[in-house]
């Protein structure tokens, strides 16, 4: 059975030495095949079966392949409303276009290049090592919940 991955999908991306880490897809593309946007909750977890608070915001904004999540090696749990400041999130350059979700806006001079985050989609590797670093890399001490420093 195919896994379908949606917009507000919760899953917990486990990270070395750190913990579980929680994240909410924000946007799924069907131009780029299998690319979506997730943010990375600012909560470390020590189980993925612990209650977080969806009102935390995001340490990071990550354009990745949905394959990780398919061959479950990040946990789908479930589906949660996103918020409404990152509604637009997936407003980005794109090769020196505007985009928003999969729609075209307009071509980007380029002075307007750099106001605009580019659409760099990372890997598990290259994801995982962004993580990691919004969070003490310590050993997992009993606290359930272990917030962003």
């Amino acid at each position: 059975m195919t896994t379908k991955i949606s917009v507000g999908d919760v899953i917990m991306i486990p990270i070395a030495k750190v913990g579980i880490v929680p994240a909410q897809v924000l946007f799924v593309s069907k131009k780029y095949k299998n690319v979506i946007q997730m943010g990375v909750y600012q909560t470390c977890l020590t189980s993925s079966n612990d209650e977080f608070n969806y009102s935390d915001s995001f340490c990071e904004l990550i354009y990745t392949s949905q394959e990780m999540i398919k061959k479950g090696d990040w946990i789908l749990i479930g589906n949660h409303l996103v918020a409404e400041q990152y509604k637009d999130s997936s407003l980005r350059n794109v090769a020196g276009s505007l985009y928003i979700n999969d729609d075209f806006i307009r071509r980007l001079a380029p002075d307007e290049y750099s106001k605009y985050p580019k659409m760099l989609v990372s890997g598990r590797g290259a994801v995982e090592n962004r993580i990691r670093k919004n969070f003490p890399e310590n050993i997992l001490d009993g606290n359930p919940e272990r917030p962003c420093p």
